[in-house]
């Protein structure tokens, strides 16, 4: 089945978990659920070609991709289960005392990271010197036990606002800085609030 994307001039492999013909339709048909119910705009893989890539070979020299593909072909694997988490806006990388570690999902593409790292340091200092601890279990697997957690603002507006408010980002960042940066905040959602969205067009230009 590789040998369809080997070429001399680009010579690429990747390795890749396959569901058995009865799993892989039932994730396509939960992926078609999910689509419309968050009006997802991307294209369904089909359920003869879904798969979990585990690694990737590209601009490798064709001889060497046919020798990895060999060799893939002997490889046996026991079942393992698949768990989407990217619903959890933090993850922790348990490993050794040294290599545990945390992941933190909340900042979006678009962030300044100067800043972001600036907040997560602030606050994971003011943590520590606090003494502060968990108070609420981890969930697991796909967002199982989030339940009873309090969801993070969804807008900017109450970003900002609890921003503005908060004693800790006063006392690591001063009063200056947060003012001056609640202010710009402020000024961006005001610049939304008057904007005409794609969405909005499409949703009500027919109508109204």
């Amino acid at each position: 089945m590789m040998d369809a994307y080997v070429s001399s001039d680009d010579a690429r492999l990747f390795l890749a978990a396959i569901p058995d013909p009865g799993t892989a339709t039932r994730i396509h048909k939960l992926s078609g659920v999910l689509k419309r119910a968050h009006q997802f705009s991307g294209k369904l893989i089909e359920p003869e070609r879904l798969h979990v890539s585990l690694f990737f070979l590209g601009g490798l020299p064709e001889q060497d991709v046919r020798a990895a593909r060999m060799a893939a072909a002997d490889v046996r694997m026991e079942p393992f289960e698949v768990l989407f988490d990217r619903t959890a806006s933090f993850r922790v990388i348990a490993g050794s005392p040294k290599s545990t570690r945390l992941e933190t999902r909340c900042p979006g593409a678009d962030i300044n990271p100067f800043l972001a790292v600036a907040a997560l340091v602030a606050a994971g200092l003011h943590g520590v010197e606090k003494g502060m601890q968990l108070t609420t279990a981890p969930i697991t697997g796909t967002n199982v036990g989030a339940e009873k957690i309090a969801r993070a603002p969804r807008s900017l507006a109450a970003t900002t606002e609890i921003f503005k408010r908060s004693a800790t980002a006063r006392d690591w960042f001063g009063d200056d800085f947060v003012e001056h940066f609640s202010a710009t905040r402020e000024w961006e959602w005001r610049q939304w609030q008057d904007a005409v969205t794609d969405w909005e067009l499409k949703r009500y230009f027919e109508i109204i």
